[in-house]
């Protein structure tokens, strides 16, 4: 026991990174947490955000265990980690702590405006979705393979495009890149409507996929723009009028489906993103504050 409580850290992370040793890394937890506490402290000035970056910290050598390498100091592995967490907290801090004064006034004019641009950001999506598999079936004649690849293509598009484009609009801004992907929606709806084979498709459903990843840049403007205080309020606001908007679009387009025709779903929805969307989110300020450092 005496031998287990002298290993050096090294040992015991080599011990939890081949055996996930629970009692290895219970050592280098009792060992670590005191300094750790001090050290995110220093950094932070804030006690609880030194807890949660302590916390984070640990996580983060579980989850990167692997990537350890037994003939590099594990303290100075262990700090990199460390520093690199309070360095994203102290970024988000200085964010979130600055953006309510300044980038949402109480009563801002452009937050009535907001209501509309986040409302019919999710109209589109009500009106289209439902009718996109069935019109591939039943207009393009497309088999359950091409079906279930255009599904698989959406999600794809989803997963590798989604966290690049996060970050790009974190660097540039929300609403560029929300300008940025919602030409390859409307590209998406092109494609779907004169699509000639499985290929087509596919594409379609591939580029629908950012549709998604817009919608949760457009959220994340709502969560700077609104004032913490009254984030509760608007929420619930927003709320209401995207079920205003989204709730009857569906039948809307099941009319269009049946009296106007099926290729017009597609059309239709755009159209109306470029009247109303686009023009009025040209009037609602970036919410993107960049830090001089």
């Amino acid at each position: 026991m005496q031998k287990r409580q002298d290993a050096s850290l090294e040992f015991l992370m080599k011990r939890f990174q081949d055996r996930l040793d629970a009692e290895a890394f219970e050592q280098i937890f009792s060992r670590l947490l005191a300094p750790a506490l001090a050290t995110t402290q220093q950094m932070l000035s804030d006690a609880t955000l030194a807890e949660d970056a302590v916390q984070e910290t640990f996580l983060r050598v579980i989850c990167k265990r692997q990537q350890y390498l037994p003939s590099r100091p594990f303290s100075s592995w262990f700090y990199s980690i460390l520093r690199n967490v309070c360095k994203d907290m102290l970024r988000h801090k200085v964010r979130y702590t600055k953006l309510p004064k300044q980038a949402a006034p109480r009563n801002a004019p452009h937050l009535k405006r907001w209501i509309v641009v986040a409302c019919f950001s999710q109209l589109p999506l009500a009106m289209t979705l439902p009718f996109m598999h069935v019109f591939a079936n039943e207009v393009k004649g497309a088999g359950q393979y091409v079906l279930s690849m255009m599904s698989v293509a959406m999600v794809v598009a989803h997963i590798l495009f989604g966290i690049p484009l996060g970050r790009l609009a974190d660097r540039l801004g929300r609403k560029r890149v929300i300008y940025l992907l919602t030409p390859l929606w409307y590209l998406s709806m092109i494609m779907l409507v004169l699509a000639r084979g499985p290929a087509g498709l596919v594409l379609a459903g591939a580029l629908w996929g950012f549709y998604p990843i817009m919608t949760v840049v457009t959220s994340s403007m709502t969560l700077e723009l609104v004032p913490l205080e009254h984030m509760g309020r608007w929420s619930g606001l927003l709320g209401v009028f995207a079920g205003l908007v989204t709730v009857p679009a569906p039948l809307i387009a099941g009319l269009i489906w049946r009296h106007v025709g099926p290729v017009y779903v597609f059309i239709i929805p755009p159209a109306l993103d470029i009247a109303l969307r686009v023009p009025l989110l040209t009037t609602i300020p970036e919410t993107l504050w960049k830090q001089d450092v």
